[in-house]
């Protein structure tokens, strides 16, 4: 993951915090689908799924640029975008590259979108499932200390 890493503004930190419960619930959710094999109708809250695709939807159209002209997704999804490709390559040591990242992102997007109505998991789609809530829970431990982080350095910004 080391080298993907670069310094994080507070402004970025507080960017990937605000996805600490997002990705907490899809972990957890998708760690129930997969273990049961299976999608229920109620398996995922349906405003946390939306935001989930529209997540990763987001770092895939910022990864093979075709967000360019979006003039409000200029800040967000490029953070995300970087933590995201950091995340996943400190999970498949594979990945050589930003570029190495998209058929991962795609087949999670692809995933998340059958998983909209319920149905029994393919043999492909549970080790899909195993992998994003692998990511989501590393997501959300990231999340979690850039939150931490940012409220430390905010607090200590004002001391003498």
């Amino acid at each position: 993951m080391s080298r993907f890493f670069r310094k994080w503004s507070v402004e970025e930190m507080e960017i990937v915090s605000t996805y600490s419960y997002l990705a907490f619930v899809m972990k957890e959710r998708l760690k129930k689908i997969a273990n049961d094999a299976q999608c229920h109708e109620k398996s995922i809250p349906r405003g946390v799924h939306e935001d989930a695709v529209d997540f990763l939807s987001a770092v895939v159209r910022n990864i093979d640029g075709s967000d360019a002209s979006c003039p409000c997704c200029q800040k967000g999804p490029p953070t995300m975008k970087r933590i995201s490709v950091m995340i996943l390559a400190g999970l498949f040591p594979q990945i050589r590259n930003e570029e190495g990242t998209l058929p991962f992102f795609q087949m999670f997007v692809t995933l998340l979108e059958r998983l909209r109505q319920p149905h029994a998991l393919s043999p492909d789609d549970l080790v899909t499932a195993q992998q994003l809530a692998r990511f989501f829970g590393r997501l959300s431990s990231v999340a979690d200390d850039f939150n931490y982080s940012a409220r430390m350095i905010e607090s200590h910004r004002y001391l003498p």
